[in-house]
């Protein structure tokens, strides 16, 4: 395993985390955690950048684990770049 992940600990317990692997473009992906970002939400009063920063945390498996109960999972359909520009449908299945 390679160098701790940044400066980014656990949000719940405050671990410390080493790399997932030994690639420079993945040198932020924690071993043993879920690393979350975001730009930001309408509602949210504390962070809302408008694009120009992105917000991190990190989860340890342990801690999701824990309190799983109060995780949604949300079944997405997967869409692929050319459905954006797939002719629209006539109204008839085949």
């Amino acid at each position: 395993m390679s160098a701790a992940v940044g400066m980014l600990t656990c949000i719940v317990c405050d671990r410390a985390f080493d790399s997932a692997g030994n690639d420079p473009d993945f040198d932020t992906v924690p071993y043993e955690g879920t690393l979350f970002y975001t730009s930001g939400h309408y509602g949210s009063t504390v962070f809302d950048s408008f694009g120009r920063e992105n917000l991190e945390i990190i989860v340890c498996d342990k801690c999701l684990v824990e309190r799983w109960r109060r995780v949604a999972l949300i079944a997405m359909k997967q869409r692929s770049a050319w459905d954006e520009y797939a002719a629209p449908s006539s109204g008839t299945q085949s």
